[in-house]
């Protein structure tokens, strides 16, 4: 007798032989005894119910009703997709004020987003930025915005032109993806009003 399915869900065959599959996720390859084997179905994304570095599949066979039949695993097929990071933010500006920056720029269509880091410096593409202060805490680059849009960065010496660039992070594994464009401004002084 020959069974085969090719499908989702749990494997349950008009005999009543059954396979059943189960996983585990770890972020070690050691120390297995104390996590849980999950039941999942075949063809599901384990994405959704596992989360580690590591994994473990294992299969339950089960015979038919009269046990002349079982069924059998002729392949077991585990397809990895990386976690990509988020895309560039776009649209980056920059607005200089005395002694800070105002930077804004248009939200990451992603449903893993972490968050927006944003790094600043001196040279073009050189952002080793160091005494910004943000929300009252002074910061070296790369400063981490959280979900915001936009930040002030003040601290920032008047007269000297910063660059700046941000780049989103995803939820799990907090990799920050690639900069967004350059933008630039120079912090200066600003004049008196009504003079």
């Amino acid at each position: 007798m020959r069974n085969s399915y090719a499908g989702n869900g749990n494997l349950s065959f008009s005999d009543y032989s059954e396979l059943r599959f189960f996983a585990r996720a770890n972020d070690t390859p050691y120390r297995w005894n104390d996590v849980p084997w999950v039941p999942v179905a075949a063809g599901a994304d384990l994405g959704e119910v596992l989360a580690g570095r590591y994994i473990q599949v294992a299969a339950d066979f089960y015979p038919s009703g009269n046990g002349e039949a079982t069924p059998y695993l002729d392949e077991l097929r585990i397809v990895y997709q990386a976690n990509e990071p988020p895309p560039p933010p776009a649209l980056v500006t920059a607005i200089a004020r005395d002694g800070a920056v105002e930077l804004s720029w248009r939200a990451v269509p992603s449903q893993d987003l972490g968050g927006y880091l944003v790094y600043y410096g001196t040279s073009s593409g050189e952002y080793f930025g160091e005494h910004a202060i943000l929300e009252g805490r002074e910061l070296k680059s790369p400063v981490n915005a959280g979900l915001r849009n936009s930040v002030r960065i003040e601290g920032l010496k008047n007269g000297t032109l910063y660059y700046f660039a941000v780049a989103a992070y995803d939820k799990t594994l907090k990799e920050a993806g690639m900069f967004s464009r350059e933008a630039a401004a120079r912090p200066l002084r600003q004049p008196a009003q009504g003079l």
